[in-house]
C-alpha cells in the first residue's frame, strides 16, 4: 500500500481489524492534530504547520483506491494519491 503527497512517498501502516490507515512522512516530530471535514485526523508540524501524517478512519470501507482529500479549513488542502 503506497500513497503520495505532492510526489513524496508516505510511510503507511494499516490496521485491518479496526480499518484504520496511518500515514506519515518522517519519524516523530512535535505536531498538532486537526480533524478534517471528512473526519480524518491530520498531523501538522507544530512550528511550520507542514503535513507530517494522517489517520484515515474506515479506510477500506470508504476510501480504498480513491484519492483522499484532507481539507482543513484554516490550512491549504492536501490530496493523498493511492499508487
Amino acid at each position: 500500500m503506497t500513497f503520495y503527497l505532492d510526489g513524496t512517498p508516505l510511510v503507511a501502516d494499516y490496521d485491518d481489524v479496526e480499518d484504520i490507515l496511518y500515514l506519515w512522512v518522517t519519524g516523530p516530530v512535535p505536531s498538532v492534530t486537526f480533524e478534517t471535514r471528512e473526519g480524518h485526523l491530520v498531523q501538522l508540524a507544530a512550528e511550520s504547520r507542514e503535513f507530517v501524517g494522517a489517520t484515515i478512519i474506515d479506510y477500506r470501507q470508504l476510501w480504498e483506491g480513491k484519492p483522499i482529500t484532507l481539507d482543513i479549513p484554516q490550512f491549504e488542502q492536501h490530496v493523498l494519491q493511492p499508487a
